[in-house]
């Protein structure tokens, strides 16, 4: 995580010494979703990576497609 907005991953935290980086604040999940054909994109930060949530997160991407009248056919993932 970045805790200080416009600054790397490796930026020094408020406070910090010269060892204490932003990446000491823990992780969190970005899920991504594009349509390839008009490139509209349905993002969003997660704290796990457990599939339930993973599902969630599909089911409101395709229903955000789905308000712009894209209906989804396939999925491609890269995991």
């Amino acid at each position: 995580r970045i805790c200080v907005p416009r600054h790397g991953v490796h930026a020094p935290v408020p406070g910090g010494g010269p060892a204490r980086t932003a990446c000491c604040l823990g992780w969190a999940v970005v899920d991504a979703a594009i349509d390839e054909g008009v490139r509209l994109v349905s993002v969003e930060v997660r704290e796990d990576e457990r599939a339930t949530t993973a599902v969630g997160f599909l089911r409101r991407a395709v229903a955000h497609f789905a308000a712009f009248g894209i209906r989804v056919e396939r999925l491609m993932t890269d995991g």
